[in-house]
């Protein structure tokens, strides 16, 4: 049988590489589309509690009654609540465009590493056609660093929407006290920590997520080599995931910096007992004492029903992420 040209060979190669990539790229643009539209309803909405918020302090003065200095309070506290939730959602926007630039560009990289290599194989067998003369310049002219793209992505953070200024009263020390910076969350990932891993292919109705340990990583950490320690004898336990389907767990060391999700909240967290992650909502969140955590969350995980009763169940901090905005539940 005649060999294979070798343009076949990485032409096939590349194909089969970028097959997921389409489906991938649509599910983080659909997630940025739905942050769109929900950012947009709930500034609309925020504006209007503002200008409500603005008249009623303007009209009541130092004289304010209970029932409108209550009125008040509760409107304070609604916008807060509002201009957190779009600024959480813009870090979000601008953590989906990151991954949807790393997955294009490292198939790029690839791409260029394979017709380079090809290119030195053509010349070694003094094949090389003149078009492919001065590949390796044209390739390097047309990247993108990915220090450009982190520079972009610290402006957009920086530019991320601010709460307007609201008098808080005797609170406002302790509450801002409480405030975390926001960091990359991959920044001191380890090799031998553990994290929560989307094993299910971009096809599948529902996500599935899993308790993994780091094995590798590459430098940039970008790629993650993932072992399983409680899959079965017939399963798959290491798999080679991205940022996009990783999500680096809480450690209990930190607990001052640990993000925390308020009450209504939809959450990833590992069932008791199990080392899968379920959708919940959260009912209860730790305390803070001393700008330190204690305690644990009180969680309602999806269908989790006993005698028409929806269980309420403990899990510690450690065990508790944010809910990737392109989860499928199923």
């Amino acid at each position: 049988m005649a060999a294979q040209a070798p343009y076949t060979t990485y032409l096939e190669n590349y194909v089969d590489g970028i097959v997921s990539l389409p489906q991938e790229l649509q599910r983080l643009l659909g997630s940025l589309r739905d942050l769109d539209d929900r950012t947009a309803e709930l500034m609309a909405g925020a504006r209007e509690k503002v200008q409500k918020l603005l008249h009623l302090s303007s009209q009541s003065g130092k004289k304010a009654q209970d029932g409108e200095a209550k009125k008040i309070e509760a409107l304070r506290r609604d916008v807060e609540e509002r201009y957190e939730l779009v600024t959480q959602w813009s870090h979000e926007k601008v953590r989906l465009a990151v991954l949807a630039y790393e997955m294009i560009d490292i198939n790029m990289v690839n791409l260029d590493r394979d017709i380079l290599k090809f290119q030195e194989e053509l010349a070694a067998q003094n094949s090389l056609p003149p078009d492919l003369s001065g590949l390796e310049k044209g390739l390097m002219a047309g990247d993108l660093s990915y220090e450009m793209m982190q520079q972009q992505q610290a402006a957009s953070l920086q530019a991320s929407v601010r709460p307007p200024k609201v008098s808080r009263g005797k609170d406002a020390k302790r509450k801002s006290s409480v405030r975390t910076e926001k960091v990359d969350p991959f920044k001191h990932l380890q090799i031998d920590d553990n994290v929560a891993a989307r094993i299910s292919p971009p096809s599948a109705e529902a996500d599935e997520w899993i308790v993994c340990k780091v094995i590798s990583m590459s430098d940039d950490k970008h790629y993650f080599d993932l072992l399983d320690e409680h899959a079965g004898e017939d399963e798959i336990n290491t798999h080679r995931l991205t940022r996009l389907n990783v999500i680096p767990l809480p450690k209990p060391d930190s607990r001052h910096a640990i993000q925390t999700f308020p009450p209504g909240t939809y959450v990833l967290a590992i069932f008791p007992g199990t080392t899968a992650f379920y959708r919940a909502a959260v009912v209860a969140t730790p305390k803070r004492q001393k700008s330190a955590l204690v305690g644990d969350y009180l969680l309602e995980f999806d269908d989790d029903i006993e005698d028409g009763i929806i269980m309420q169940r403990a899990v510690c901090i450690d065990q508790v992420v944010a809910l990737p905005f392109d989860f499928k539940l199923g």
